[in-house]
């Protein structure tokens, strides 16, 4: 609240809006529970979806991205020795190409 003047207070609208919700919150729970127990489904489902929405928060709507790793075998977490372990393998099984691409393994 706002104080205004020699000890008088003065209600802002957020709080006579709250005050005046406490006061007649037996007729907002009813007005749900009329929603609820309405006989057209679309109206009792968004009833229950705003009351549930009051009391726990909407649920956060987040878009999750979930691409491929650009790396599917990790190489960089590697240690020196898995990836020359990888490599000899990678020559081993193709030859032709690693002939193409320059590359040679001292055995």
């Amino acid at each position: 609240m706002r104080v205004r003047g020699p000890n008088r207070a003065r209600e802002t609208l957020r709080d006579k809006l709250a005050r005046k919700l406490e006061e007649h919150a037996d007729e907002v729970v009813a007005a749900y529970l009329a929603g609820i127990r309405s006989n057209d489904a679309n109206r009792a489902y968004r009833a229950a979806e705003a009351w549930i929405s009051r009391v726990h928060g909407r649920p956060k709507e987040t878009i999750e991205n979930v691409t491929m790793p650009d790396d599917p075998l990790d190489i960089a977490s590697m240690t020196r020795e898995e990836r020359d372990r990888l490599k000899r393998k990678l020559v081993a099984a193709n030859p032709e190409a690693a002939r193409e691409l320059g590359l040679t393994i001292a055995s």
